[in-house]
């Protein structure tokens, strides 16, 4: 190749990965939760606080918990679990998480 010709393909080059790289920063800086541990963690607590108030109130219950669609919870007797299921480009929407209790199980469903 000729002087000119390697210097056009590599600024094309620079010119795409500076795009990649702009791009990454503009999805990370718009999608913050989906890359953060601290609002997963947030979540795991908020639900654990929520089912044992709804374990302990008198009545049928249901509640819609308001979470974005990043975001898989896992409810069990002993536990809950956030998992982030984020990809690079990935827009959140929001979804509810119902749960419901009735008096005669003693058991919140999510």
């Amino acid at each position: 190749m000729n002087k000119k010709g390697e210097e056009t393909l590599i600024l094309s080059i620079e010119i795409i990965i500076g795009i990649m790289v702009a791009g990454m920063f503009v999805s990370m800086a718009t999608n913050y939760d989906s890359y953060s541990n601290i609002h997963k963690l947030f979540i795991e607590q908020d639900l654990k606080l929520l089912s044992e108030t709804l374990l302990s109130a008198p009545g049928e219950i249901e509640y819609n918990y308001p979470i974005e669609s990043y975001f898989d919870v896992t409810i069990s007797s002993t536990e809950v679990q956030v998992k982030n299921n984020a990809q690079i480009i990935q827009f959140a929407k929001q979804e509810k998480l119902v749960f419901t209790k009735t008096d005669s199980l003693k058991v919140v469903r999510a």
